[in-house]
């Protein structure tokens, strides 16, 4: 609602991060939207509490930081944006971690909470090593045992190196070019046979590759058009999967 209002209302150019909202401005407008205070006129007038001082009352910066997440706009202007954990919530995380690594005990609640805990710090760092790592949780939750084995301990630490050293997520504006793969299928219930195509489309529109194959009776019967009648389901699945390998 909040955020409803400040977009639709006020045009505030305002993200909607869980519960977090975060209120972006040009270099210029900074000094004046510090002090209109649009954001504090909306949550005055619709009665909501916010902090007016301390480190939650924070000012516009390049480096924002929002739920323990720290987003960087310095390099924005080439279309750049870096996402990593701030400080205090990878130290937090990494002090949970050595002091399970001491007790060497984990329950299922409290192994639970702490997979939702990682989970999403990892959702900021690069690569997925970490999913691989979280997965690994899961069988210890519902597992007959809380005591840590060795495998399991192994990957606590393996997840400390990552978040102390893992380098922050990037997103380059300049980076993505869409390709669209563009497929069909056709079946013919009468002749029992059918057909299908692809065709690859780059950033610009501009057709790159394509296939078209004709299905006779034999290459049908394959998909069980005896038991089944038709089976335009599985020939739109085969264009789709054949249209991504080629």
């Amino acid at each position: 609602m909040i955020h409803c209002i400040a977009c639709r209302g006020a045009h505030l150019i305002t993200t909607n991060f869980y519960d977090d909202l975060i209120l972006a401005n040009n270099e210029c407008l900074k000094k004046s939207s510090k002090n209109c205070m649009v954001m504090e006129l909306i949550f005055l007038f619709t009665d909501w509490d916010f902090a007016t001082d301390g480190k939650k009352a924070t000012a516009f910066s390049e480096l924002c930081c929002a739920l323990g997440v720290a987003f960087n706009l310095s390099m924005s202007d080439p279309g750049i944006l870096e996402t990593c954990n701030t400080e205090a919530r990878v130290a937090d995380l990494v002090q949970q971690l050595q002091n399970l690594l001491e007790l060497g005990n984990l329950n299922r609640h409290d192994t639970l909470k702490l997979r939702g805990r990682l989970g999403f710090a990892d959702g900021f760092l690069h690569g997925r090593l970490g999913s691989l790592i979280l997965k690994r949780f899961i069988d210890h939750a519902y597992g007959s045992i809380s005591k840590l084995d060795d495998e399991l301990a192994m990957l606590l630490r393996l997840m400390v190196v990552r978040l102390e050293s893992v380098g922050c997520k990037t997103v380059d504006a300049g980076s993505f070019t869409e390709w669209l793969v563009l497929t069909d299928a056709a079946y013919d219930k009468e002749a029992k046979s059918g057909g299908l195509g692809a065709v690859l489309v780059d950033a610009e529109g501009r057709c790159r590759a394509w296939l078209s194959l004709k299905l006779g009776c034999d290459m049908c019967g394959i998909f069980g058009i005896n038991d089944k009648g038709i089976i335009i389901c599985e020939l739109e699945f085969l264009a789709a999967c054949l249209g991504c390998l080629e």
